[in-house]
């Protein structure tokens, strides 16, 4: 796969993603109002969070391990001609995914009032999680297919069924909050996460129907088609020798957001904010935490499509190729993450003001806009170390920010002066160990540095003006206009000065363009006539 195609790949998955994710902010911004307002939102908006790293957390298992394999392995076995091994493969993954999803989907149902008893202590969450547990049966199988197109490196059947997915999630989220608001605020929020299950089926049913008439689809190969003998334990040992350890890698981040919704609260608690608990916990994972996520979703586009790439360089012993991959995944990293983490600090107490109405959220937003660039870059090597063959070594990195994030959290939370504002220092920091310690395992297994300076050099550069310019407008309009519509033309001016910087500093080029989707090789030429870029 050359590196054009690798980055238009990640583009496509990119888009999608920025989709679906737009379409969630539309829910995580209107959702409160659904819900009523006010403190009854704060309350609805923390039931619908604690079903959340439940559901993630077995979802990991079932649908993030899994397909990862396939895409690797399905990738692997293309690039040698093994056509009847890849058949084999993909079915025998959509058996295991099915079996997995209706396991697990099953014992989040059954196990719905322990969960809220014991772990949330909230026994009105037990709607929310039985509303949720449906969608990882349906999740489970559309993942076999996700992770079938991206071993083909065909991103655009993953991108389509996302923004799909999140269309229908979205409308029957909003739909049955609203119904179901009469009958109370926990049967809101249960009507709220049954979206997932809508969303779910819908997008499943769109992959099968790509699927059939896939024009490259190796099931259609002949029975004889090039592949050794078919062994469905050894498929099975194979998947799972590279599956486990990318689930527990999947289960780690859902497990430090239970940290949260377990730990939080307590703590809470025992800072003397217990009658505030669930509230403030609303705060923290349903307003400040959606701008948090919103900056990764490139991150994780790029480390989607890395993992095939770099699978087939490795097959064919091209570490070299491995590793130029590796750079330009980093790049574009930080030349998407810099400038979102650099405008959520400029305006950390601005723009959940201009929201929600809740400049409370500002200290928490602040802290975790750098846990943005380290969550993204923990994405990319993560993706890098799958690709390479070295599943384990991702695992070990983020357990080990996840046992920062536990002491930091239990210490931190409980400082009255801090409460949240603790939490997502602690969250910022578990990403911080964790990409670290990825980065350095990269560096130790190709053999070569990092080159940062290369990577994301210009792009900080820009990221610091933009941010100064945001603050500065912001301070210069908030007396004049008012303080939301300031933070309105400050975003705006951030939008406009980072790629103008960019350019300037030479940190985009054609090449660059040529890789986005549509419009960029005409944008791309039309810079270089104008001399702006090379």
């Amino acid at each position: 796969m050359s590196r054009d195609s690798f980055v238009r790949g990640a583009m496509i998955l990119a888009l999608g993603s920025l989709i679906s994710r737009g379409l969630g902010v539309v829910y995580r911004f209107t959702l409160p109002w659904f819900m009523g307002g006010g403190q009854q939102a704060q309350v609805g908006i923390g039931l619908f969070m604690y079903a959340y790293p439940l559901y993630t957390a077995l979802l990991g298992v079932s649908a993030t391990g899994v397909p990862s394999a396939i895409a690797k392995l399905l990738a692997e076995k293309l690039a040698r001609d093994q056509w009847r091994d890849a058949q084999h493969l993909f079915r025998v993954s959509r058996a295991m995914l099915t079996m997995l999803g209706l396991v697990f989907g099953l014992l989040l149902y059954l196990g719905a009032p322990y969960f809220a008893q014991y772990l949330f202590r909230d026994p009105r969450a037990t709607l929310t999680i039985r509303a949720i547990a449906p969608a990882i049966f349906f999740v489970s199988i559309m993942s076999a297919y996700r992770g079938y197109f991206q071993g083909l490196q065909a991103m655009a059947p993953h991108a389509v069924s996302q923004v799909i997915e999140q269309i229908v999630r979205v409308a029957t989220m909003l739909l049955f909050a609203s119904l179901l608001l009469p009958r109370g605020i926990e049967w809101s929020a249960a009507g709220a996460t049954f979206g997932a299950v809508t969303g779910a089926v819908i997008g499943l049913l769109y992959l099968m129907s790509v699927f059939r008439r896939h024009s490259v689809n190796p099931m259609r190969r002949p029975a004889n088609a090039p592949g050794g003998d078919v062994n469905t334990a050894a498929v099975l040992r194979e998947i799972l020798d590279l599956a486990l350890p990318i689930s527990l890698v999947a289960i780690i981040q859902p497990i430090m957001g239970m940290i949260d919704s377990t730990l939080v609260p307590s703590r809470l608690h025992a800072a003397g904010l217990g009658d505030r608990a669930t509230a403030l916990y609303g705060v923290l994972t349903g307003f400040a935490l959606p701008f948090i996520i919103a900056p990764t979703v490139f991150s994780y586009a790029v480390g989607m499509s890395l993992i095939p790439s770099i699978a087939e360089a490795m097959a064919r012993g091209n570490r070299a190729a491995a590793y130029a991959k590796n750079q330009v995944g980093v790049r574009f990293t930080l030349m998407i993450v810099l400038p979102a983490t650099a405008g959520l600090i400029a305006l950390a107490r601005e723009i959940p003001t201009l929201f929600y109405d809740a400049p409370e959220t500002g200290p928490s937003l602040a802290l975790l806009a750098a846990g943005a660039l380290f969550l993204g870059l923990q994405q990319t090597f993560s993706s890098v170390l799958h690709g390479m063959g070295y599943p384990r070594l991702p695992m070990r990195s983020l357990l080990a920010g996840a046992g920062i994030k536990l002491v930091l959290t239990w210490y931190l939370t409980a400082i009255p002066a801090l409460n949240i504002a603790g939490a997502a220092l602690a969250t910022s920091a578990a990403y911080l160990v964790a990409s670290w310690l990825n980065s350095r395992n990269l560096e130790r297994l190709m053999g070569r540095r990092i080159d940062w300076a290369a990577a994301g050099a210009k792009s900080l550069l820009a990221a610091v003006v933009m941010g100064v310019a945001v603050r500065l407008s912001y301070l210069g309009l908030a007396g004049t206009i008012g303080l939301k519509p300031a933070t309105l033309v400050a975003v705006g001016v951030g939008v406009a000065v980072y790629p103008l910087v960019l350019v300037a500093v030479g940190g985009v080029t054609a090449r660059d363009l040529e890789s986005v989707p549509g419009i960029g090789s005409r944008l791309g030429g039309l810079l270089q006539r104008a001399r702006l870029i090379r």
